[in-house]
């Protein structure tokens, strides 16, 4: 997870028009186009620098009502997810309007307790966070 300070904008859109991957983690770029955001050093569409979203974080950009590209994934660190997380992430992905509980976690033999601890330290949000953020930013597009 990120503790560095967000850059000032003009950094940011130097590092998104270099595609420089020092600034991953650091924050986000959000296409305003198709709703989605991704890392710095993914260039995306080419679209207008007035039509996309900065963000500092992936909560920010969930809450904004954007979603993970689906191609560059950027809430899997280093561009992948633990064995036993993907199939949970399949199945949210394919309903994000679910309001998953900590039973629901727990018939996939999962602990609520460690797929907490997962988000908490990769994403600064715990997995119920995430659900809300999702919920909210479907509901405000």
């Amino acid at each position: 997870m990120n503790t560095r300070a967000m850059p000032q904008r003009g950094e940011m859109v130097e590092a998104f028009l270099s595609r420089d991957g020092s600034y991953d983690g650091f924050f986000f770029h959000g296409c305003v186009h198709h709703r989605n955001f991704l890392p710095p050093y993914v260039f995306g569409e080419k679209t207008a620098r007035e039509k996309r979203g900065v963000f500092s974080s992936t909560h920010a950009a969930l809450l904004a009502g954007f979603r993970p590209c689906k191609r560059c994934r950027p809430m899997e660190p280093n561009g992948f997810r633990p064995a036993w997380l993907r199939e949970l992430m399949r199945d949210f992905d394919g309903e994000p309007e679910r309001r998953w509980t900590d039973q629901d976690l727990r018939d996939r033999g999962l602990s609520p307790e460690r797929v907490r601890r997962w988000f908490q330290s990769h994403h600064g949000m715990t997995f119920h966070a995430y659900g809300r953020a999702r919920r909210l930013g479907l509901a405000l597009g």
